[in-house]
């Protein structure tokens, strides 16, 4: 079963704000870490998790026993650290 994605609304209009082929290579990527996250992300200060996709990087909570991927913190890599 797979995890559900859900954005910050302020990740999720970076998101929106992006050109077309970066937005889609990002949600292609999330749908393939939807299905084993564990594989994909890295350890972050505190409970997040760092998921680096290009030149961005997503900061998020993983509940395992919801199966719920929560984006908090969404942004190129100079800015996000």
């Amino acid at each position: 079963m797979n995890f559900v994605v859900r954005w910050h609304p302020c990740a999720n209009k970076l998101l929106n704000s992006l050109p077309g082929n970066i937005s889609t290579r990002i949600m292609k990527k999330l749908d393939l870490i939807a299905l084993e996250p564990f594989r994909y992300v890295e350890s972050f200060v505190g409970d997040y998790y760092k998921i680096r996709i290009g030149e961005y990087r997503l900061l998020c909570d993983i509940d395992t026993e919801k199966r719920v991927i929560s984006v908090q913190i969404f942004d190129k890599r100079e800015r996000i650290y």
